[in-house]
């Protein structure tokens, strides 16, 4: 299975790859018919400017799977309307997320302005990043289970930045 996302992050967005839940469209029972991979990475790079640009406050990314376009974005019948109105070469799928992209990407610059906070605890943040799906802000460390009871009570919980596990960069 070919699986790309589309991930925000507060310093670049970048291209990574993940695992992605199928879903299916509104009132059918199987998944819409899958286009070609590259006109779902085409359509996947429209739907994340039209997005940004047009729905900022709902839009949280984007990403495909199986030749479709998955859409993660606060609910919203007018961002859905619109979405079905462009007529992309690949079946798009909208999905809720909690959170939108500028209020994720709000959360991971507060965390990268902490860095050298986090340096004096004693924990080296290696990288930030926005979720794809809306739901947090990962902060990696190879420090986690230290990091992770500290994320809350410095940035709350609305939305929520969660500690990864993550290596440090070996030669």
């Amino acid at each position: 299975m070919n699986r790309s996302i589309w991930r925000t992050a507060a310093v670049a967005a970048c291209l990574v790859l993940a695992a992605v839940p199928s879903c299916a469209s509104a009132g059918a029972t199987q998944p819409p018919p899958a286009a070609p991979a590259g006109a779902a990475a085409d359509a996947a790079g429209e739907v994340d400017r039209w997005a940004r640009e047009r729905f900022p406050q709902l839009y949280a990314g984007v990403a495909t799977e199986d030749a479709r376009v998955l859409v993660y974005r606060k609910p919203s019948a007018e961002f859905d309307a619109a979405l079905r109105e462009l007529r992309l070469p690949a079946p798009t799928v909208p999905l809720d997320a909690p959170y939108s992209a500028p209020e994720l990407e709000a959360l991971a610059s507060r965390v990268v302005a902490d860095i050298p906070y986090w340096r004096e605890q004693g924990i080296d943040v290696m990288s930030v990043g926005a979720r794809y799906d809306g739901t947090a802000v990962d902060v990696g460390t190879p420090q986690p289970e230290r990091l992770a009871p500290l994320l809350p009570g410095r940035y709350g919980t609305t939305p929520p930045a969660q500690a990864e596990a993550i290596g440090p960069i070996t030669n």
